[in-house]
């Protein structure tokens, strides 16, 4: 069983929130854990802040006019900061919660849902699962995109060690050709001209 991804020493953490007494309250009940806070006011703000810099997590109010109640705007920022970064955990808070408002912001890409009034030690636990699993989902897309990256290459190696024209031979018309299945394939051949009229065909193939 692998371990757990370690969290950074310090990591980024957005707090977004219309309401100055509320973004103080949650950085002081996030101090003891350490992270590098950034408060921001508005919407605007949130995509701003996440176009320039890599957060490891953000914490996001659904309502951000003092007249609404709805969540609207914090469930269409769920969207559109994932369009931005598809893997940064995003932890909701509202004071106007309902089970409806709860599943709508997790299918728009929030990991975890809070109610207004939080409580610390909960909202502390949330937040750090909701980091270790942001960071597992960020090193597994790192995974993903290096081995794209070293199949591509070994892609481009083989077809370099293939024969790029084929002798000519009186008498006949040769043609060769490797499709793989996959962007890689184990097989080989080879057209060696050895005269007289006589060419020499090799064909390796891991597959059977």
């Amino acid at each position: 069983m692998s371990s757990p991804t370690p969290i950074p020493a310090r990591p980024r953490v957005m707090i977004a929130d219309d309401q100055a007494d509320v973004r103080d309250a949650l950085r002081l009940a996030l101090r003891p854990d350490g992270y590098a806070i950034e408060q921001v006011l508005s919407p605007a703000a949130v995509l701003d802040a996440v176009r320039q810099s890599r957060f490891d997590l953000a914490l996001l109010d659904l309502n951000y006019a003092r007249d609404t109640t709805s969540g609207r705007e914090g469930l269409d920022l769920i969207e559109r900061v994932r369009e931005i970064d598809a893997d940064l955990p995003i932890v909701v808070m509202t004071g106007w919660a309902s089970i409806e408002l709860a599943v709508e912001a997790l299918q728009r890409g929030a990991g975890d849902f809070v109610q207004k009034p939080w409580e610390n030690t909960a909202l502390r636990a949330i937040l750090r699962t909701q980091l270790e699993r942001g960071l597992a989902r960020r090193e597994a897309r790192s995974r993903e995109l290096r081995n794209e990256r070293e199949w591509t290459e070994a892609s481009a190696a083989q077809r370099m060690l293939l024969p790029r024209e084929v002798p000519a031979l009186p008498g006949f018309e040769l043609a060769a050709a490797s499709r793989p299945a996959g962007t890689l394939s184990g097989d080989y051949y080879e057209l060696l001209p050895l005269g007289d009229g006589r060419v020499l065909v090799c064909v390796g193939d891991v597959c059977g």
